[in-house]
């Protein structure tokens, strides 16, 4: 009891404190309802993998319908300088990003890459996230892109496994009780 401190009718080791205090910050329930089982770096960067896959196919789908050969919807054709077409596909694929992990984070907690794997996004005390919290998720996604990607590595060494993009949201990627284990590596 040296070492606790007061926090309201709660005693919290001089350990704990600093989650503690991050879950207060954050408005998670301080009463766990179950036990949060947090996807590792590597099956996060397999999903991450899949939705990239999945959103550069499309990407090529959009620049064909738009007119680009598939030579040039895969960048191995083309001048050194953008296009005013290629420039409205690069904003035209931000916005289908921000649509697309806002609708399936804030609909089905998960993109389909983290659906295949079992994961889901949820709050610091495992409920579900807003569509609004989605969003800001997938804004605050592109600080990983600013720090050479140094914001994904974090999760490596983080003790609940958390990007610089959760940090900044207040999220956590769990393996969902259904799925874990389901599928390689989804241990």
């Amino acid at each position: 009891m040296d070492d606790a401190l007061r926090f309201d009718d709660r005693w919290v080791c001089a350990n704990c404190k600093p989650a503690y205090v991050q879950k207060l910050r954050e408005g998670a329930s301080l009463e766990p309802k179950v036990t949060l089982h947090y996807a590792g770096f590597w099956i996060r960067g397999a999903a991450l993998t899949i939705d990239a896959i999945l959103q550069y196919a499309f990407g090529i789908l959009i620049g064909m319908l738009c007119g680009q050969t598939f030579a040039e919807a895969i960048g191995f054709e083309g001048g050194e300088e953008l296009t005013s077409l290629e420039w409205a596909l690069m904003g035209a694929g931000f916005l289908t990003d921000l649509i697309y992990s806002t609708l399936m984070v804030g609909r089905f907690g998960a993109t389909v890459g983290k659906l295949v794997f079992g994961l889901r996004v949820v709050r610091p005390d495992g409920e579900r996230i807003s569509y609004r919290r989605a969003f800001g998720r997938c804004l605050a996604n592109y600080l990983n892109l600013l720090t050479c990607l140094a914001g994904y590595i974090i999760a490596a060494f983080d003790s609940e496994k958390r990007a610089l993009h959760d940090h900044v949201c207040g999220t956590r990627v769990i393996r969902s009780r259904k799925h874990a284990g389901a599928l390689p590596g989804a241990v």
